[in-house]
């Protein structure tokens, strides 16, 4: 039996992977109280605070590379509305591919989806691509 979740089953699973990660590794995760909220956790590190809002990878390409949103959407009366976060609502994305966390500033993603390599591209060309290795959460906890 094949059982087919929701989307919102898979966010909230990714979320869940994401916060692991943080906490097998000894750092506190905070959840806060209402759902609206445009952080999922907050995660602290070293005795400073980070916004984090997860979203769930879609590998591409045959692995490729894979892409999360940068953004939300809902539908109103008036269509389609988008919002992009900023970095005055959250701090980091982070997202799960292959059982690897990768965490990438907000100001340094797209305003609608972000694409992560797993492999160069075929060109050669590089320019503007943003590789996965560069962005795994032991690298990013170096970086701080």
């Amino acid at each position: 039996m094949i059982i087919i979740l929701s989307t919102h089953f898979q966010g909230k699973i990714t979320e869940m992977q994401v916060a692991t990660a943080f906490l097998q590794l000894g750092y506190q995760v905070s959840q806060p109280l209402v759902s609206d909220s445009r952080y999922d956790f907050i995660v602290d590190i070293n005795n400073k605070l980070y916004r984090i809002q997860v979203k769930k990878s879609t590998e591409r390409k045959n692995g490729k590379y894979f892409d999360f949103a940068t953004s939300t959407s809902h539908t109103n009366t008036q269509g389609t509305v988008n919002h992009s976060y900023s970095n005055q609502e959250i701090d980091y994305f982070a997202t799960i591919y292959k059982n690897q966390c990768y965490i990438i500033a907000v100001d340094d993603c797209g305003c609608r989806q972000q694409r992560l390599r797993i492999e160069p591209p075929k060109n050669g060309n590089q320019r503007g691509s943003k590789m996965a290795q560069d962005y795994t959460l032991e690298k990013f906890l170096k970086k701080l």
